[in-house]
């Protein structure tokens, strides 16, 4: 037999001890209840910031973050925050998971009172088109009366016994009800029809109960007991803003100067699978989308075909000398003009080119940055109904013009010029007009960068 070991004991009770310990240092996944606190919305796409608060105990954790879009662009989503103590993040998994949805029952229940609905309806067409069989067999076998004239005759002395008045009222009456009876049922067969093909519409638009979200696992080692704000940043597509202008000019008088309102607003959408509920909008001028280098300059190989050896001759018909002489004359006549439309247009493409090339109106290639702060906080729902804000309004000193044309227009035209000042560049965008408070008319401004006239 072995002897009993103290020693041995100790060594055992000690090994359960610190398996004890390390399981209660790792502890269970942590579902992280977040919600969306601020959005920074480019021109197309987004960057949405998630906030969750989370208390740890010493060891290690695994924070879930499963509210997240499924839109959520991979490789975009990060994670940070501050803490109480010292916490350290270890590593981010994402992945793509269907949840229940919060209204899956109902749904549900719903889905089922259609389905039966539905089936009601199928079952009424069925019998609608019994009738329509049972009617259309009626008719056959009235028919079949009006074939007792071509019986063969009775036999001499013998009376046939048909009283025509009585038959000839059953065929029109028997005829007129059958008719009348399939009409009737093909006037509700396409009702039902109808019906059965608009609740199969709304069946399909029903969302299912479940739907696809991103989920997010965290890793974290807390040092100690402690308190945590984890932030969450991902970028989403399917939503962008767009700016909009409405300028308003003060024509003044003598004494007084003209003077133009510039109102920046912005019009916003977003169709991301969130409603972002009170949030602190921001509006960026970047595209995080575009290319982040330059592009190559391919080399073009210009050429010239050799040219085409002549037709042989071919024998024709004297034409007429005055026709010919005519022929010449005319082309003669319309060849100077044809050049001289040749290198007008000519003269107009290179002159919009040139424009072109001076001042482009594509905003991704312009070398600047700008962020707009929306004041307050705000909620835009991602039914992707626009949401419209201002975002500043600046007084500038116009000098106005009067232009006119009365060889094409009687009218003339007031024009408002002046100097953009300093701040962020305008936008291509679409402008209103409004003259001494009356709205005049819609444009569209280019892309305009601070100091330009």
């Amino acid at each position: 037999t072995e002897r009993f070991c103290p020693v041995k004991q100790m060594f055992a009770v000690a090994l359960l001890f610190l398996a004890a310990g390390a399981g209660a240092s790792r502890a269970a996944e942590l579902d992280a209840q977040s919600q969306i606190d601020a959005v920074t919305v480019f021109p197309m796409g987004a960057e949405v910031v998630r906030v969750a608060k989370v208390q740890l105990e010493k060891g290690e954790h695994t924070i879930v973050f499963r509210d997240l879009p499924a839109g959520a662009v991979d490789g975009s989503i990060r994670v940070e925050g501050t803490a109480s103590g010292k916490l350290e993040i270890g590593s981010l998994d994402t992945r793509r998971l269907f949840v229940p949805r919060a209204d899956a029952e109902a749904t549900a229940s719903e889905r089922r009172q259609i389905e039966t609905e539905i089936e009601g309806l199928r079952d009424a067409r069925a019998r609608l088109d019994a009738q329509v069989q049972a009617a259309e067999t009626q008719k056959t076998l009235i028919a079949n009366l009006t074939q007792l004239p071509t019986r063969p005759a009775p036999a001499a002395g013998a009376d046939r016994g048909e009283d025509w008045t009585a038959i000839l009222a059953l065929i029109a009456a028997g005829s007129a009800e059958a008719q009348r009876t399939i009409e009737e049922a093909q006037i509700r067969i396409r009702e039902t029809d109808r019906r059965i093909e608009d609740l199969e519409k709304k069946l399909a638009s029903i969302a299912p109960g479940r739907t696809e979200r991103t989920e997010a696992k965290v890793f974290v080692v807390a040092q100690s007991p402690l308190e945590a704000d984890i932030t969450v940043r991902y970028q989403v597509s399917h939503a962008s803003w767009t700016p909009l202008y409405d300028v308003r000019l003060e024509s003044g008088a003598k004494t007084v100067a003209p003077k133009i309102d510039l109102a920046r607003r912005a019009s916003i959408s977003q169709k991301t699978g969130e409603s972002w509920d009170n949030i602190a909008l921001t509006l960026s001028t970047t595209r995080p989308s575009a290319g982040a280098s330059a592009p190559e300059l391919r080399s073009l190989i210009v050429d010239f075909e050799p040219e085409a050896p002549p037709p042989p001759p071919v024998a024709m018909s004297p034409a007429p000398a005055t026709g010919r002489a005519y022929d010449q004359d005319m082309v003669a006549a319309a060849e100077p003009e044809a050049a001289a439309e040749e290198n007008d247009g000519l003269a107009q493409v290179q002159k919009a080119r040139r424009s072109l090339v001076a001042r482009p109106a594509d905003v991704v290639q312009a070398p600047f940055h700008a962020l707009f702060a929306v004041p307050g906080r705000l909620s835009i729902p991602e039914t992707g109904e626009a949401k419209r804000v201002q975002l500043a309004q600046e007084t500038i000193e116009p000098q106005l013009t009067i232009r006119a044309v009365p060889k094409v227009e009687p009218k003339a035209y007031l024009y408002a010029k002046f100097v953009l000042p300093k701040g962020a560049p305008l936008l291509p965008g679409a402008v209103s007009l409004f003259r001494d408070g009356t709205f005049v008319g819609t444009g569209r401004l280019p892309l305009l960068s601070p100091g330009e006239e």
